[in-house]
């Protein structure tokens, strides 16, 4: 089917037994099942204080490969920067800190393939982790992302390093990247430096400016291409099937 029909559904629990995880509610396993049966596809939200609810995106965009893509790392080293630069073309100013999970959806084209892009913005803090580890299982490609003028977040990378050796599944494609490179006379970390930590950890790596949106765009799509080699050697699971973060969840309640 061709063509681009998005719709937003927005289904309010109220009056169901709703699940719940910590402080975060989940949509009944009424709703779910519901929504389920119906949707080509959907995004769990995890809402703090509100009532439980499930934010579904229902597309009828025909696609060539469809892969899912987490960025992961300490707090505050631009993570959803760079995500909203790639989605939305924008750099917001004072972006606050991530609460649990944000998901981004971006299609492109690359050599005649439509490719959707998955893209999920896990919050950095440690409070979030028992929530965020559940979205490395079903990951395509990780983006273990560090700020190139704190050398905390570059030397928190081994210990995001035992995340995905652990939760992570044995295909996965990752990626290191140094963000923030337009404070490069506030640089603590050298370049060398990161990209022999890369290599030795056998990571492609790149560094990335998402205020200036410097190599933004080539993050992603590169990314993407090599997704992309890799499904076309069989050596990535690319369907529709793998569960979803969110399933993951609920699965777990």
């Amino acid at each position: 089917m061709s063509g681009y029909r998005p719709l937003l559904l927005l289904l309010n629990c109220l009056g169901h037994t709703a699940l719940s995880r910590g402080n975060y509610a989940l949509p009944c396993s009424g709703c779910f099942a519901y929504l389920k049966s119906r949707t080509y596809a959907y995004q769990v939200v995890l809402s703090p204080g509100i009532s439980p609810c499930l934010l579904v995106i229902m597309s009828m965009e025909d696609y060539d490969y469809l892969f899912k893509i987490v960025l992961i790392g300490n707090a505050g080293v631009g993570k959803t920067c760079l995500v909203r630069r790639f989605t939305q073309g924008l750099f917001p100013p004072g972006q606050g800190a991530t609460i649990g999970v944000d998901f981004m959806i971006k299609t492109v084209e690359i050599n005649g393939e439509k490719v959707k892009l998955q893209i999920w913005d896990t919050a950095g803090q440690e409070r979030f982790r028992s929530i965020t580890q559940s979205y490395y299982r079903s990951a395509n490609a990780l983006i273990l992302t560090y700020d190139i003028t704190c050398e905390d977040s570059f030397r928190c990378l081994p210990e995001w390093l035992k995340e995905i050796e652990q939760y992570a599944n044995n295909q996965v494609v990752t990626i290191l990247v140094g963000n923030k490179i337009d404070l490069a006379d506030k640089r603590e970390v050298l370049r060398q430096r990161a990209e022999d930590f890369a290599q030795a950890q056998s990571m492609l790596y790149l560094e990335t400016s998402a205020k200036e949106s410097d190599n933004v765009e080539k993050l992603f799509l590169d990314l993407a291409c090599e997704l992309i080699r890799e499904a076309k050697q069989n050596k990535l699971d690319n369907n529709d099937t793998a569960p979803m973060p969110g399933e993951e969840i609920m699965r777990q309640c």
